[in-house]
């Protein structure tokens, strides 16, 4: 994107090439080294990839002058040229998304061998980063760009089948047969649980520090460290570790040496901040843990770091190959553009096994694939037809 931007100031904004060399150099290298100097989670290796909403954010700070960025542009390295280039930026990728305005739910269809499911890879960078990738970009980079978003928790990926249905897509009673004792248990699916993660976040992007409870503090700190990859210093060990992954009731960390994993309960961590637990309860190893992630909690800036706003994509490969009434039920009404979470008629049900509200935010992008060998496109069901944007 650097060279398209470029040759964008070039020919609209009648700058020399030395400036515009120096407006790059501040996007690619200046602004990001001074956001990871102040802690500011959300920045990217260059801001190019970067959502118009990131854009902003940063362009606020800079107007508060909020850790002296102000000052800091006007510095003699800077010369200004920071805020303006991140201005350029703004308007450029306003630009670019006027041009470009993915659907909600869309399905790639053609014969087998024509890269449906190669090309849901940058369809998906496409949306979550909000550009339009070219044909020429590097493939490995693209994967290792899509694979990070997978592991964020961004992407999930699903193949529908004949016998894929509600239970695993949506909610479902499990067996669970790890004891000699069989218990049984519900349990959601990834359809669910990708919906509340991207609730979630759609929600805690328009709260400020001051209206959030403990828990969506504890949400938004665990997931920075998750993202960022930060490490947690154990005093007592002189150690570290990372957190591996951050489930709905867990936290797993691994220890730098042992390479040990450890579940911590996110309860467990609630009620210690609240100093409402009995410490006897809780192992020593544990123990250690919390108290690592407690100190760094305390340390956080939880108005510096709010809750981003951030796109979340579902990938469903062959989803005309399952039975759709069979695997959405009655929430097919919620995926449609005017009856998600933050739309004008937003809807929410009660699902039947759990009996929570559910809904489907609009900050969750559905991207189907389907093969036009298995069933022809006249023939596709209805609810598909109506709901999504079928492309070639």
């Amino acid at each position: 994107m650097d060279k398209d931007f470029k040759q964008w100031l070039s020919e609209n904004k009648n700058l020399s090439e030395n400036t515009i060399r120096n407006y790059s150099n501040r996007l690619k290298n200046k602004i990001p080294e001074k956001m990871k100097e102040i802690n500011f989670f959300d920045i990217k290796k260059s801001l190019y990839n970067s959502s118009i909403e990131e854009l902003l954010s940063i362009k606020k700070m800079f107007d508060l002058n909020k850790h002296g960025l102000k000052d800091w542009n006007k510095s003699k390295t800077i010369g200004t040229e920071a805020l303006s280039a991140l201005n350029y930026l703004i308007e450029y990728k306003n630009n670019q998304n006027n041009q470009v305005v993915p659907p909600l739910n869309q399905i790639l269809y053609g014969p087998p061998g024509t890269g449906k499911t190669y090309n849901t890879i940058n369809k998906a960078i496409e949306i979550i980063e909000n550009r339009k990738v070219d044909d020429n970009e590097d493939r490995e980079e693209l994967k290792k760009q899509f694979d990070e978003y997978r592991d964020n928790g961004q992407i999930e990926f699903v193949t529908f089948h004949q016998s894929y249905g509600y239970e695993e897509f949506v909610e479902g009673i499990r067996a669970d047969v790890k004891s000699s004792e069989i218990k049984y248990k519900l349990e959601k699916g990834i359809f669910q649980e990708l919906s509340k993660k991207a609730e979630e976040n759609y929600v805690g992007s328009k709260k400020i520090e001051n209206k959030l409870t403990l828990k969506e503090k504890i949400d938004i700190f665990l997931n920075n460290a998750l993202e960022n990859k930060i490490d947690f210093e154990n005093f007592a060990k002189k150690t570290t570790f990372k957190i591996l992954k951050i489930t709905r009731d867990n936290i797993e960390i691994e220890g730098r040496r042992t390479k040990e994993i450890i579940r911590l309960a996110k309860k467990d961590l609630e009620a210690l901040l609240k100093k409402e637990i009995d410490l006897d309860s809780i192992s020593e190893i544990g123990l250690e843990g919390f108290f690592a992630l407690i100190n760094n909690f305390k340390k956080f800036n939880f108005e510096d770091n709010h809750t981003s706003l951030k796109t979340y994509i579902l990938i469903i490969d062959e989803i005309n190959r399952g039975n759709i009434s069979k695997i959405f039920g009655e929430l097919i009404t919620l995926v449609e553009p005017s009856k998600r979470i933050g739309a004008d008629e937003e809807l929410k049900l009660r699902l039947p096994n759990s009996k929570e509200l559910f809904g489907v935010p609009k900050n969750l992008y559905i991207i189907g694939t389907m093969n036009t060998a298995d069933r022809s496109i006249a023939q596709i069901d209805t609810a598909l037809r109506r709901r999504f944007v079928l492309k070639r």
